[in-house]
């Protein structure tokens, strides 16, 4: 393509993103388009906090969720290059203590079929145990009591405690923290110095020169902003390798030249040409259709579509508060990173998608730039919870449920009348659950986190046995909406 023609494209891109982001009222957005040798644009749209509104920056830093994943899987990559690990590497041979809920899957499950979400759990399953205060050494030993939604190795479950397992991998191989590794391996070596892990940019001032973005939630009223504190936030930050891991565009932009360069940087390689093939290997298939297909590689996905003469590779990420894309396209050698301070909405993948359409249809690319019947795919409603609301004066009669529960995983939960207000705790943190009863005769109960939007949001049941108080009961919200009630039992 001549840069006459990337130009034109670009001016046209940058007049979309704003469309966009003025149609979605989200209230920041930073967008950086780069090459194989420097950024060919980068802006920032909005506010970093609807409370404090200083304007987004290209410097400005955001949780980039899920992205975080490719992170791990390139120091695994380096790991690999050094002679340290093999992808086939069973996990059982490096964490002797590890075990899944199916005796072959925990013999032969290796370090590739977990970043390739191969394992049989149900998808998204288990994150909870970050909000309840667990460690990550803690949550892989406590997989082991999680359901396997099919058999191991039989297709695609997307599930983040993949990537938890990974971590501990990596640190045990290296005897340092994953945080520190990706600093030595990667963040220093590409110079991504805006790019930090867990809550460790709300503390440096090196890193926050573009300050950082604040988590905002669609509720009723519009969107909302999240305080930025453990207590809200802490199960995004502390699953570092699957989503904790901060930057702004201007590192990001880094990051896709390193792989637009195949794995090296200014010249420098930091890996192999054949490993960075490896990671991009489409390996297990997500979906598909006429003409093209989303296939699950090692931390990132590569799309291919009829209207795209060549594959994409990009990743997404959603966490509460923040949603991002990346992606780039080899052959063309180009690529985009769009992050927003902004959860429950479409926006940056609908921008990044788009921005690739345009630069493989340089002559025809109008028809992608048409956001008038989008409608909520960048301007959703609040999230609407599919549980009743609460039934007001029978309070008296929930005391039969008040004691102590045990669940294999999810461990001890304590139901206590607080003066009337009922409470359902998880874990060393612990998690709190408000519960108030949705029925008359006090068998359903309703919990929220919070803040809507943050945390779980479920309904509890009861079932009493001999004595009048309740020997079980059954809880939905604390995993996806596909995985069955979870059970917890009366501690005698």
């Amino acid at each position: 393509m001549n840069i006459s023609a990337q130009d034109r494209i670009i001016g046209d891109f940058d007049l979309f993103a704003g469309e966009v982001f003025n149609e979605s009222e989200i209230p920041g957005m930073a967008v950086a388009i780069t090459d194989r040798e420097h950024i060919l644009y980068a802006k920032g749209f909005g506010v970093r906090s609807l409370e404090q509104p200083d304007p987004v920056t290209p410097g400005t830093v955001f949780l980039i969720n899920s992205m975080s994943k490719a992170f791990t899987s390139a120091v695994i990559g380096v790991l690999v290059d050094k002679g340290r690990l093999s992808w086939n590497d069973t996990i059982i041979s490096i964490l002797p203590g590890f075990a899944l809920n199916d005796t072959n899957a925990t013999r032969e499950i290796t370090v590739g079929d977990l970043l390739e979400h191969n394992s049989g759990l149900w998808s998204y399953d288990g994150d909870l145990l970050f909000w309840m205060g667990l460690k990550p050494e803690e949550i892989v030993h406590q997989m082991r009591y999680l359901e396997m939604e099919r058999p191991f190795r039989s297709g695609y479950g997307y599930n983040n405690l993949h990537y938890v397992v990974v971590s501990e991998v990596i640190n045990r191989t290296t005897g340092s923290p994953l945080n520190r590794t990706l600093h030595d391996l990667i963040f220093t070596p590409l110079g991504m110095q805006n790019t930090s892990t867990g809550f460790d940019f709300l503390s440096s001032a090196a890193k926050t020169r573009g300050g950082y973005a604040v988590h905002h939630v669609k509720t009723d009223s519009g969107y909302v902003p999240v305080p930025m504190e453990k207590e809200f936030l802490c199960g995004e930050y502390s699953e570092v390798g699957a989503g904790g891991i901060s930057s702004n565009v201007i590192d990001m932009a880094k990051w896709l030249r390193f792989w637009l360069n195949d794995g090296t940087i200014s010249g420098a390689r930091i890996l192999k040409n054949e490993t960075v093939h490896e990671i991009f290997r489409p390996a297990n298939l997500i979906a598909s259709g006429p003409g093209f297909n989303f296939t699950y590689a090692k931390g990132w996905v590569v799309k291919c579509d009829p209207m795209l003469p060549h594959p994409v590779i990009w990743h997404n990420g959603e966490t509460s508060g923040m949603s991002s894309y990346n992606g780039f396209i080899p052959e063309d050698g180009i690529g985009i990173v769009v992050l927003t301070n902004a959860g429950e909405n479409g926006v940056a993948d609908f921008i990044g998608d788009t921005f690739m359409f345009m630069i493989s249809n340089p002559s025809d690319y109008h028809e992608y730039t048409n956001i008038s019947a989008l409608g909520d795919d960048i301007r959703p409603s609040p999230p609407v919870s599919p549980y009743p609301e609460s039934v007001a004066g029978i309070r008296e009669e929930c005391n039969y449920l008040t004691g102590s529960y045990q669940n294999n995983y999810y461990g001890t939960m304590n139901i206590t009348n607080n003066s009337g207000t009922f409470i359902a705790e998880l874990g060393p943190r612990p998690l709190r659950l408000n519960m108030t009863p949705i029925n008359s005769t006090a068998s359903l109960f309703r919990f929220m986190p919070q803040i809507q939007g943050v945390g779980p949001d479920g309904m509890l049941s009861g079932v009493s046995g001999l004595d009048g108080r309740a020997e079980t009961v059954q809880v939905e919200g604390l995993t996806s909406g596909e995985h069955p009630p979870v059970v917890f039992t009366r501690i005698r």
